[in-house]
């Protein structure tokens, strides 16, 4: 790595992750680190591919081009761009190759990729689909059942690589679909690989446990449970985090009042920290229960989000607004 990269005078979060390219380049640019000569080499690469779309394009389309059109081809040639470089683990990495690249083959791995991506995000949604919850939820079941197939369908790499032509809603474990930062089918890919790996989680518990639980919730909600729209694997984690602190051996979702009094007990005067550790260690149990290596990964982060939620509730005396209580009681195990 040169000397220009290893003292950048920005820093990956001041790009935007949606406009990858765009943004490296304007970087790049402000701060001295491109050449006229290396910023018109990059111009006109990108210039070349935006043409032969364009006329591409316009053969298809048998006449002239809209603005709008024409802005969602040039976005798409910097798209290619945006995956190659996003592929790239090394932030300094990928400033070097923009530096030092030629642009060109830049654009044709970027392209190359990006079929890639699509295969596996094709991967992705298979797997999602085959161990999908049994739920009356519109939001959850149009992610699951129709959104991909319209993806698939209408998706246009070369002219609206940045759009994903369909319409997301359901929640995932770590945030809203729209918080995803990424565009077009990066979007999708990490979309349904963690929707994946939530649905394979879920499916580790009795169905008839998680029906009730979803029932449950939407009792105290005062609504169906297929009218909110939340994440069901948050749910289910809150739960399964609960038992597992409490000691339980066995993949569960069922809580009742003593388990709360229980929690209350012991949780009651631990600092965050004591709980986050908790947490932790009690997730830890049960690796070999769960087994697959990707969905702990996954779920790694949440302990100590859920730890933060806990430690708040039971300082306010809110935990029965956090957990939810079953029908059944907890059985000790």
């Amino acid at each position: 790595m040169n000397e220009i990269t290893t003292k950048l005078p920005f820093c990956e979060e001041d790009i935007d992750k949606s406009n990858f390219t765009a943004s490296l380049l304007a970087h790049c640019s402000a701060n001295g680190l491109l050449t006229p000569e290396k910023e018109a080499s990059i111009k006109n690469a990108i210039t070349e591919l935006f043409l032969e779309s364009l006329e591409e394009f316009t053969s298809r389309a048998s006449g002239s081009v809209s603005m709008k059109y024409a802005e969602s081809i040039y976005e798409s040639v910097l798209y290619r761009a945006d995956v190659y470089f996003l592929h790239i683990k090394s932030f300094e990495e990928a400033v070097q190759k923009l530096i030092g690249g030629d642009f060109r083959e830049i654009l044709a791995e970027g392209s190359s990729l990006l079929l890639k991506d699509l295969s596996q995000t094709a991967g992705y949604y298979e797997k999602a689909a085959s161990c999908a919850l049994h739920v009356s939820s519109p939001e959850y079941n149009y992610a699951v059942n129709e959104a991909f197939r319209e993806f698939s369908q209408h998706y246009s790499a070369r002219f609206f690589a940045k759009s994903i032509v369909t319409q997301i809603d359901y929640p995932l474990l770590y945030g809203a679909a729209y918080a995803i930062p990424e565009t077009g089918v990066l979007f999708m890919k990490r979309y349904y690989r963690s929707l994946m790996l939530e649905n394979r989680f879920c499916s580790l518990f009795p169905g008839r446990e998680l029906h009730e639980l979803f029932l449950r919730y939407g009792e105290l909600c005062h609504a169906h449970y297929g009218d909110l729209l939340f994440n069901f694997c948050e749910l289910v984690c809150n739960q399964f985090l609960t038992r597992a602190l409490l000691g339980r051996t066995q993949l569960g979702v069922r809580l009742c009042e003593k388990d709360f009094d229980a929690l209350i007990a012991r949780f009651r005067y631990s600092t965050e920290d004591d709980i986050k550790k908790a947490v932790r260690d009690a997730f830890g149990r049960f690796y070999r229960v769960i087994r697959d290596h990707s969905v702990i990964l996954y779920l790694r982060p949440y302990t100590d989000i859920f730890a933060h939620q806990l430690c708040d509730h039971l300082r306010q005396g809110t935990v029965t607004s956090f957990l939810v209580t079953t029908h059944s009681p907890s059985v000790s195990e």
